[in-house]
C-alpha cells in the first residue's frame, strides 16, 4: 500500500506527517511490552521484533533504500547508536510531540549519528527528524552527543527536545542544515556545537531555539563556519549564550546573522564574536535582548564589518558592549543601560578598546537605577581613534556621558538629559 501524504497538521497524533511530498513507503515502530517491532505498512509484515531497540530502528532505516517515512509510536526506546551512512530521503517522525523518547543506552556514543563518510559525495542526506525527545545517559561529562551530524547536507530537525548529554547537537563538515523548534535542556558542554569543516562549512539555519539550565555549557557555539542564521532564540542559565569563533586566519570569515534573540542570566557573555585566530567579518546582530550577563552583554573581539541594529543590552556585570581590537563596527539605535553590575563605577555602557572606525549612532545609553553602576555612556581606551559617536542620548551615568581619547574621533549632536 502506498499512502499519499496529507497536508501538515499542528500536532500530528497517529497521523501520517508531511514529508518531501508524493507517495512514500512507510514503516511503523511501536513498543510491545519491553519489545519493539517495526512493521512495513505496505506489506503488513513485521520486519523485526526485539528487545534490542537499536536493531529495530536500524532495520527500519535500512529497509527504506529509496527513502520513506518511519513513524514511531509514543513510548520510551533504549538506543545504543543508530548509524546512518548512505541513507537518503527518510523522515523519522514521532507521535504526540515529545511522547516518543529515544533514551541513550551508552554514555559515550550519540543516539543518532548521520555520517556520509565522504564530505564530497555526502551519501547520507535529505533526512528529517521531527517530534521526538532525545534523552542523554547518566554521566554526561563522558562526551556523548545526542545527535551527531558529519559529512552531510540537507538535514532537517524540527520540534525536538534534547535533554542532557554532553552536547545536544554536534555538527562537522555539514551544509544546508535546518534546525527549528529545538530545545536543549541541561546539556553538559554545549546545546548546539558547530565544528570546523574543511570542505563543508556553510549554510546553517536555526530558528526558534532554546537552551536552558546548563551552567557549564555554552548555548550555541559556532566555529569557523560561514553563512549561519540564528533567529528567535531563548538562551538562559549557560556560560556564553552564543559564541562565534574563528580559530584559523586561513578559514572562512564566519559570516552570519543573529536576530531576535533573548539572552538572560548567563554567567559569561550574552553574545561573543571571538576572532581569536583571525578577523571575523560580516556579522549582523538585530533586535537582541541581552540582560543580566555575568560577563559582557555583547563582546566583539578582532572583528570587522559588524553591524548591531537595535536591541537592548542591560544589567551586565561588565560593559554592556565591549568592542576590542576591531574595525568598522556599527552600533545603531540600541538601548544600553544599567551595566557594570559586578564592577560599579568601573564599567561602561560601550567600551571601545584599541579599535577604529566604530560608530555609535542614535542609541539610548543610560543608568536609571537608584544607585547607578554604569560609569560612562561611551569610553575609548587603548589607542582607539577615528570613531564616530553621533546623535545618542545619555543620562544617569556615574562619571559622565563620554570619555574620548582618540584625537580623530568625532562626537556630535549627542544629548545629555
Amino acid at each position: 500500500m502506498v499512502i499519499n501524504i496529507p497536508p501538515p497538521s499542528i500536532d500530528p497524533v497517529d497521523k501520517v506527517p508531511p514529508t518531501y511530498g508524493g507517495p512514500v513507503p512507510i514503516v511503523v515502530i511501536r513498543k510491545v511490552g519491553d519489545y519493539a517491532e517495526v512493521r512495513n505498512v505496505e506489506t503488513n509484515t513485521i520486519l523485526t521484533y526485539s528487545l534490542n531497540h537499536t536493531s529495530v530502528f536500524q532495520k527500519a532505516f535500512d529497509s527504506l533504500e529509496d527513502g520513506g517515512l518511519i513513524l514511531v509510536k509514543q513510548g520510551s526506546y533504549s538506543i545504543e547508536t543508530i548509524e546512518l551512512t548512505n541513507h537518503k530521503f527518510i523522515t523519522l517522525q514521532g507521535t504526540n510531540r515529545w511522547a516518543t523518547k529515544l533514551v541513550a543506552k551508552n554514555n559515550t556514543k550519540p543516539i543518532i549519528k548521520i555520517d556520509g563518510q565522504d564530505p564530497y559525495n555526502r551519501q547520507a542526506s535529505e533526512i528529517v527528524i521531527r517530534d521526538i525527545m532525545f534523552k542523554g545517559a547518566s554521566n554526561p561529562q563522558s562526551g556523548h552527543h545526542l545527535l551527531e551530524l558529519r559529512n552531510t547536507h540537507e538535514i532537517y530537525v524540527d520540534n525536538v527536545l534534547f535533554e542532557g548529554g554532553y552536547r545536544g547537537i554536534y555538527m562537522k563538515e555539514v551544509t544546508r542544515i535546518h534546525l527549528s523548534r529545538i530545545w536543549c535542556y541541561a546539556p553538559y558542554a554545549n546545546g548546539i556545537y558547530v565544528d570546523t569543516g574543511t570542505v563543508l562549512a556553510d549554510q546553517l539555519w536555526m530558528d526558534d531555539i532554546q537552551v536552558t539550565d546548563a551552567p557549564n555549557a555554552r548555548g550555541v557555539y559556532i566555529k569557523d563556519f560561514d553563512s549561519y542564521r540564528i533567529t528567535r532564540a531563548y538562551i538562559t542559565g549557560t556560560i556564553d549564550a552564543i559564541r562565534i569563533v574563528k580559530t584559523d586566519s586561513g578559514v572562512k570569515d564566519c559570516i552570519g546573522w543573529i536576530a531576535n534573540v533573548d539572552v538572560d542570566l548567563n554567567s559569561g557573555s550574552g553574545i561573543f564574536i571571538d576572532g581569536q585566530g583571525g578577523v571575523i567579518k560580516k556579522v549582523a546582530i538585530t533586535d537582541a535582548w541581552i540582560a543580566g550577563s555575568g560577563g559582557y552583554g555583547l563582546h566583539i573581539y578582532n572583528a570587522k564589518y559588524i553591524t548591531v541594529l537595535g536591541g537592548w543590552f542591560a544589567a551586565s556585570s561588565q560593559h554592556g558592549v565591549f568592542v576590542k581590537d576591531s574595525e568598522e563596527v556599527s552600533i545603531v539605535n540600541a538601548r544600553i543601560y544599567n551595566n557594570g553590575q559586578g564592577y560599579a563605577g568601573e564599567r561602561d555602557g560601550v567600551m571601545i578598546y584599541n579599535s577604529r572606525k566604530v560608530k555609535v549612532i542614535g542609541c539610548m545609553i543610560f543608568d536609571d537605577q537608584p544607585t547607578p553602576t554604569q560609569r560612562y555612556g561611551v569610553r575609548e581606551e587603548g589607542g582607539s581613534d577615528y570613531n564616530l559617536i553621533l546623535g545618542n542620548t545619555f543620562f544617569g551615568n556615574i562619571s559622565g556621558d563620554l570619555s574620548i581619547s582618540g584625537t580623530n574621533t568625532v562626537t556630535a549632536n549627542n544629548i545629555s538629559t
